[in-house]
This record gives structure tokens, C-alpha cells and sequence, in this order.
């Protein structure tokens, strides 16, 4: 499938090759734009809630229908999660049997690909059905005047970590309508209270709490869902990309305190015991430097540990 691109609906997750630096660079390069050129954007982080849970198998079988896998295969990948008994340990020994009548469990080795294979006819329509993506252009990519070279970008996901991004509150309202109806006719429950909206196109308050924005959606006999009301977190306010933390303003204060925080608490640990110098080398590289360079952007990280 990985060869073949088979799947076009862009998960980043899931196949051979896959790797959540590029859409962690691709968000840092579309922040970065917009914060030098002033341009309107729209970041939304989705929340699916329980979602290897709530797979539907009867989908799931379309799902593998539609990527012509083998009848013979459909069936046996099926076969894993039918008819199944689970039981879970406790500290007091191991509950009642019980019959799992929807979903896959999320430590099979096939789940995460069953997944990307699950979600990409919504990936797949989204990135068809664009209204006002957010467009890194030619300049900010290479010196070229051909506009061909224009990157639009809608939606960063890995596996089942969603985002949608756009450059207008109607292109949001649009993406919005669409995953509703998928996450309706799939039988998937959208957690809306953890849904984290970051815009640069509101005004500037004094105020650290930002009003509620009301997202309009398209109502379908897919979808019953009339509206949307999510409250952003303000510009100064650093939020969580794929283990990675972004400020739309492009603001490192959060990021310092951080790594700061990080090496003291690296620096009490290891004080009290008797290391030689390799030893101290060796935690460094292997546990402080490798948390640090996890929980920011690689070009940050080190920008400001070289200051």
C-alpha cells in the first residue's frame, strides 16, 4: 500500500516511512508563515473520543472493500475481531468474561494500519473538497514564480490525531460539516469539550479567556449537528502538536521554561549520586538531551540551547 499509494487520504501514520516529523515541520512552517506574512489562519485539533474503540466493523469491512483488498483477506482481518471474549486483570484478579461487540483492540500489531485505512475516505474527501486551505506560497517555499508550486494544506493527521487548519472561519465550518458527517454515519463519538481552536483572527484582548466561537455547520440527512461552540485559547497561550508544543504567535517564553524546568529537574536528580564524568555523559545524551529535543521543534531546541 506504502508503494502503491493506495491511500490518498495523507495520514502521516501507519505505513512504512511514516513519521510524525513532517507534519510536526509542516506546522511549524505554516505558523511561521503567517505570523511574518499576517495571514488569517485557523488551527483545530480534534478529539475522537475512544476511537480504535468505536470502529464499526460493518465499515471497516467497506473500508477494506474499497481499497480492493482480497475477499479472503477481508474476511480474516475480520475474523480477528468477531465473536470475541475479553477479559480484564485487576489487582484482585481478572473480571468476568465479557463479549466485545464493537471495535478493535488497540495493542494488535494490524490496528494502527486497520485504522489509517478506516479514516481515510474522510482524509481522502477533505483533501479533494478544499474551501480556503491555508496556501504556503512559492516564495515561501522556493524562489520560483510558478504559482504550481503552492502548497495548500487543510489537514495534518497522524493516525488518530487530527487537525484541521484553514485560512477562514467558513473554510473551518466546511471541514467541520464534512467530519460530522463521517463520525455520524460511522458511529463515532467527537469528545467537543477537549477541541482546541488557535486563530490569529481575532482581536486582541486584555483578557487571558477568549469568548466562544460558534462554527455554523451544514446539516445533511448525515448530519443533525446545527452548530459547534468551541472557546480558543488565546495567541500567548502555547498549545500541544504531536508531543510538540506551538505558539501561534512563534513565542519560545513557554518552550524556555520548559527546557529549563527539564535540566533542573534533570540536575536534582542525578546530584546526589556518585557518577564520573561518563556516566553524566552518557545520561545526558541518552535521557535529558533526547527529552528535549521530544518536546520542541528540533530547530528551537537547538536555537536555544546554543544561547
Amino acid at each position: 500500500m506504502a508503494s502503491h499509494d493506495v491511500l490518498k487520504g495523507g495520514n502521516f501514520a501507519g505505513l512504512p516511512g511514516g513519521s510524525c516529523r513532517d507534519p510536526i515541520i509542516t506546522l511549524e512552517s505554516i505558523i511561521h508563515d503567517a505570523d511574518i506574512n499576517k495571514n488569517p489562519l485557523w488551527i483545530l485539533s480534534q478529539d475522537i473520543s475512544k476511537a480504535f474503540d468505536s470502529v464499526d466493523l460493518t465499515m471497516l469491512h467497506f473500508a477494506l472493500e474499497r481499497i480492493r483488498l482480497p475477499a479472503s483477506a477481508v474476511k480474516f482481518i475480520l475474523s480477528l475481531f468477531t465473536k470475541r471474549i475479553n477479559s480484564v486483570f485487576t489487582a484482585y484478579g481478572s473480571t468476568p468474561a465479557y463479549r466485545v461487540r464493537i471495535g478493535i483492540d488497540q495493542g494488535e500489531v494490524i490496528s494502527p494500519l486497520l485504522w489509517v485505512i478506516y479514516i481515510d475516505p474522510l482524509l481522502t474527501v477533505l483533501k479533494n473538497e478544499m474551501m480556503d486551505p491555508y496556501v504556503l506560497s512559492t516564495p515561501s517555499l522556493i524562489d520560483s514564480p510558478n504559482p504550481s508550486f503552492d502548497l495548500k494544506i487543510n489537514n495534518l493527521v497522524f493516525m488518530d490525531d487530527s487537525t484541521l487548519i484553514s485560512s477562514s472561519k467558513v473554510g473551518m465550518e466546511f471541514m467541520l460539516s464534512i467530519t460530522e458527517e463521517f463520525y455520524q454515519i460511522n458511529n463515532t463519538s467527537a469528545n467537543y469539550s477537549k477541541y482546541v481552536l488557535i486563530t490569529n483572527s481575532l482581536p486582541l484582548t486584555s483578557n487571558s479567556t477568549l469568548s466562544p466561537i460558534t462554527f455554523n455547520l451544514g446539516l445533511s440527512s448525515l448530519n443533525n449537528i446545527p452548530s459547534i461552540t468551541i472557546t480558543p485559547i488565546s495567541m500567548t497561550t502555547s498549545f500541544r502538536f504531536l508531543g510538540v508544543w506551538f505558539n501561534i504567535k512563534s513565542s519560545r517564553d513557554f518552550v524556555k521554561k520548559q527546557l529549563k524546568r527539564e535540566c533542573c529537574s534533570f540536575a536534582a536528580t542525578i546530584r546526589p549520586a556518585k557518577l564520573s564524568p561518563k556516566q553524566v555523559v552518557y545520561l545526558h545524551n541518552a535521557f535529558l538531551y533526547r527529552n528535549l529535543n521530544t518536546g520542541c521543534k528540533s530547530r528551537t531546541c537547538l536555537n536555544l540551547t546554543a544561547t
